[in-house]
């Protein structure tokens, strides 16, 4: 597990941060963490203060101000220097261990010819979901945010995360441009590794245009 790191962005939602870090640690007590911790002082920020004295395999990168959830990870991505990185959200909780194991075998199964293997679906251009197989528009293949497998090397051929919203999307369709989805934005069921609270951050403060600096 020395090819791979682990990172999660918190924005002021220490139940969430307390849950993610802890189940995450469970099952991977050795595995680096990286957490970009965009709450400016808040009691997040005590916590991961904490658990950097007890936890030799955690870094934390204080941010000065909320830079958005895109951006945090775009600089835990640039920071980690490992060939892999599992990049999960803060309302993310890992129900059991094997994930990692199963997400790299599937990497190493295609030559490491991915940019990301997570729960995949289809969006049109603009990111709306696209559902059933009668619809016109334009199908964009995704792959979900909250529990996901990147390929470091591959990250920088593309466009890079932006500052929130759909802050992958680009990349995603200039990956769609080249006729690569399919090859590379890979399926791999997490679901039943992890669960997801679905709206975390946004279902606690709005829009993240809202709450960016």
């Amino acid at each position: 597990m020395k090819n791979i790191t682990g990172l999660m962005v918190v924005y002021k939602t220490l139940d969430y941060l307390e849950e993610a870090y802890n189940s995450f640690r469970k099952f991977y007590p050795k595995v680096k963490l990286v957490i970009v911790d965009n709450s400016e002082g808040d009691e997040c920020t005590e916590f991961l203060k904490e658990s950097l004295k007890l936890d030799d395999n955690l870094e934390v990168l204080f941010m000065e101000r909320n830079v958005g959830h895109g951006l945090g990870l775009h600089a835990g991505i640039e920071h980690i220097k490992t060939k892999y990185i599992y990049f999960f959200d803060s309302d993310t909780k890992m129900l059991k261990g094997g994930l990692l194991e199963k997400l790299i075998d599937e990497a190493k199964a295609v030559d490491n010819n991915f940019y990301v293997i997570s729960k995949t679906s289809y969006v049109d251009r603009g990111g709306r979901d696209i559902r059933g197989n009668d619809d016109s528009r334009e199908k964009v293949k995704w792959a979900y945010g909250y529990a996901t497998l990147l390929n470091r090397k591959k990250y920088f051929e593309y466009p890079p995360l932006t500052k929130y919203g759909l802050c992958i999307l680009k990349a995603y369709v200039a990956i769609h441009d080249e006729g690569r989805g399919e090859e590379l934005i890979r399926h791999f069921p997490v679901d039943g590794y992890v669960k997801h609270a679905w709206g975390g951050t946004r279902a606690r403060y709005g829009d993240c245009e809202k709450i960016v600096k």
